[in-house]
């Protein structure tokens, strides 16, 4: 099987149509409203990845540049449901990692995944660990949402790594978050 994958950093209908499904199975009660996504390309502070099969829209992402530039943070990822545990999601975060490293110059990549003690949050966090995160010992607990959550690094070169505190990781979080909620 293939896939086609398409990459936008600005706002597009039929991109977001693509994605819109996949991205709120995934995250019924975690997504972003639409509009907080639309303000986020206006910023210019997110890209849209998208892979669609002969079956439609297959997996996406939507990730953006840390303030610094010096970290992508992938804010979600998703794989449609009869495609998981084939590699697309690892192929995905890779893709990800490549032009974060080669076209945007950051250090690592950071991801956020829930922290509490399940097996759904088990297999997510061992397939960041597969795709080259390192888990950190912080739990955040945002006061906007009941569940914790754990963020993940992975750096691209060791002389030059990415902090592996998890309260600076969440330092980068909070202000992506922050600047997406912004009204102004």
């Amino acid at each position: 099987m293939s896939m086609n994958w398409t990459l936008t950093g600005q706002w597009n209908e039929e991109r977001w149509a693509q994605a819109r499904e996949l991205y709120l199975q995934a995250f019924p009660s975690g997504a972003k409203p639409e509009h907080v996504i639309r303000r986020m390309f206006q910023r210019e502070m997110c890209e849209l990845h998208v892979g669609t099969d002969d079956s439609g829209p297959a997996a996406m992402a939507l990730t953006g540049l840390s303030h610094d530039r010096q970290a992508l943070l992938i804010d979600y990822l998703a794989i449609r449901e009869d495609l998981r545990g084939q590699g697309w999601g690892v192929h995905l975060v890779n893709r990800i990692k490549e032009r974060a490293a080669d076209v945007q110059q950051a250090k690592g990549v950071i991801v956020e995944i829930e922290a509490e003690d399940n097996e759904t949050n088990a297999r997510r966090l061992s397939f960041w660990c597969r795709c080259g995160f390192m888990a950190t010992d912080y739990v955040h607990q945002y006061i906007w949402v009941p569940e914790p959550y754990r963020a993940l690094v992975c750096s691209f070169d060791p002389d030059h790594p990415l902090p592996a505190s998890g309260r600076k990781l969440f330092g980068y979080i909070n202000d992506f978050h922050r600047k997406a909620f912004s009204s102004r």
